[in-house]
């Protein structure tokens, strides 16, 4: 899916960005083991072990990378924002 079929909030996106959920970290063990995925709450972080569980936040971390500024101008703003908040 791409940001441009209503997924995200970036340039040309509609909607609410994918990592809105929280930060979620993807585990990728070798074969045949599954992938697990260790998301993120307020108290607590919780393992996701179900492949469609990992697949969904594969999914959502290629959408968040398509959506990502280059590391250059990811610099560029923050330091552009910063000195706005001087």
């Amino acid at each position: 899916m791409t940001p441009s079929a209503g997924h995200g909030s970036g340039a040309g996106g509609t909607g609410a960005s994918p990592g809105l959920e929280g930060p979620f970290s993807i585990l990728t063990l070798p074969e045949p083991v599954p992938g697990i995925v260790r998301t993120e709450g307020i108290a607590a972080a919780f393992p996701l072990e179900g492949r469609a569980q990992v697949r969904e936040c594969t999914r959502r971390f290629g959408v968040l990378a398509e959506l990502a500024l280059p590391r250059a101008e990811s610099g560029s703003l923050i330091a552009k924002m910063m000195k706005t908040c001087e």
